[in-house]
């Protein structure tokens, strides 16, 4: 139960830090025109330049996610990276593996320690009811520690996921460009490709 509560004050200290770090806005902006100059501007006078710098600043204007703060964030407390980057249906699956594998470390440790104390202390003589206390004891300790390589795994994913969700937050995924496929009459596989022009 100590260790429950150290680990629990950890995470809490974890989460208050990482919140400070990143709680800067998480826009880029670049060379924006100024709006004065926009509107002293007649809009059959703009050039091709002018509306390339325009479209530019449109552009710089987009919000981005850090790859760096969506890392830490996951690295804190599996789920909020996925949270801060808007895969808002992620973030509990990450943060319920998570508590289900701490819960598991935390019973098999339990019960590795009872099951260590009887094997410690068994002063018997039969020797089939001391490899049964030592199969016993190592069984606990076995599947502590393969919950804690599932931590391991669980954090990486998590990082790894919210990296790639910060790098892609901007992507367009619009329906100009799309592929279809269905079952005609005969049960073959049709594929439609469809491409819509602006």
């Amino acid at each position: 139960m100590k260790h429950l509560i150290k680990l629990t004050k950890y995470i809490a200290l974890l989460l208050i830090l990482s919140a400070d770090l990143w709680s800067q806005a998480d826009t880029l902006t670049n060379n924006r025109l100024d709006s004065a100059a926009l509107l002293n501007i007649q809009p059959k006078q703009l050039t091709f330049k002018e509306l390339d710098s325009i479209s530019k600043s449109k552009e710089s204007e987009k919000i981005v996610k850090s790859p760096t703060a969506a890392v830490w964030r996951s690295l804190a407390l599996p789920g909020w990276g996925q949270y801060y980057v808007g895969s808002y249906w992620k973030a509990p699956i990450f943060l319920a593996g998570w508590g289900t594998v701490i819960f598991f470390i935390y019973d098999m440790n339990s019960k590795y320690q009872t099951a260590a104390d009887e094997y410690n202390s068994y002063t018997g003589t039969d020797t089939y009811q001391k490899d049964l206390l030592y199969r016993t004891r190592e069984y606990y300790r076995d599947y502590r520690d393969l919950n804690a390589l599932y931590l391991v795994g669980i954090y990486i994913i998590s990082a790894v996921d919210a990296y790639v969700g910060a790098n892609l937050y901007d992507f367009n995924v619009d329906d100009n460009l799309s592929l279809d496929y269905r079952l005609n009459k005969f049960g073959n596989v049709e594929l439609n490709i469809t491409y819509k022009f602006k």
